[in-house]
């Protein structure tokens, strides 16, 4: 079983919220969960960029990978195989000024998690802070 490393995770009946916003693990989740390509390519990106966000699978989660100013950060989302709760993050993240595609793809990838019954799983490990 992989292991995501996290700052910090909320968990309610509805959603396991988890966020990462500390560089050096960004960037080891990256490699971890899509590769060293992905990684690389990412970073390429990065050095062109100043803000950018991407939406992707990553094992049982929904994984939106930010770069702003202030360097990256990785949010996951689980929504416990029920739509209704990726529908309701959806409607808070619309409030937020989300735009429509972005959405959707959120709802895409809650539905293609719910039907892969062969999913891989990925265990949520806190990691302190870690000075580089």
């Amino acid at each position: 079983m992989e292991k995501i490393y996290v700052n910090k995770v909320n968990e309610s009946d509805n959603l396991v919220y988890c966020i990462t916003s500390q560089d050096s693990l960004v960037i080891r989740n990256i490699e971890i969960i899509f590769g060293k390509t992905k990684k690389d390519q990412l970073l390429l990106v990065d050095e062109h960029n100043s803000e950018f966000h991407i939406i992707e699978r990553a094992y049982q989660y929904v994984c939106i990978i930010g770069r702003n100013n202030l360097g990256f950060t990785m949010t996951f989302y689980g929504f416990k195989g029920n739509i209704d709760n990726a529908l309701d993050e959806s409607i808070v993240l619309k409030s937020l000024n989300w735009n429509q595609k972005d959405l959707n793809k959120i709802i895409k990838i809650t539905n293609e998690i719910n039907n892969d019954v062969e999913k891989e799983i990925a265990e949520l490990v806190v990691a302190g802070i870690q000075f580089e």
